[in-house]
């Protein structure tokens, strides 16, 4: 899981060593810009999803996952103990 997505430049790097990728971001401009963006590639497109969600409140049906990453995400949140927790 990508965490403060953005446009999804790291969630689609991570999609090399992943079976599947989830980019998730606040922001419904950058998860559309990150849909639109995504590499035409369809072995690519079949292992990556975008949500718009929030970090300290993340939806349970998301899933689990082996890795969580929140790049330059924690100074941007709200309430960064919820997101630790």
């Amino acid at each position: 899981m990508d965490l403060g997505c953005a446009v999804g430049r790291t969630t689609v790097e991570l999609a090399d060593y992943f079976k599947e990728v989830v980019g998730v971001d606040l922001s419904h401009a950058f998860i559309e810009a990150a849909i639109d963006s995504l590499p035409s590639c369809n072995c690519l497109k079949s292992k990556i999803r975008f949500e718009v969600g929030n970090a300290c409140d993340l939806d349970k049906s998301l899933g689990m996952f082996n890795l969580i990453f929140g790049g330059n995400l924690i100074d941007r949140l709200y309430d960064p103990a919820a997101f630790l927790l």
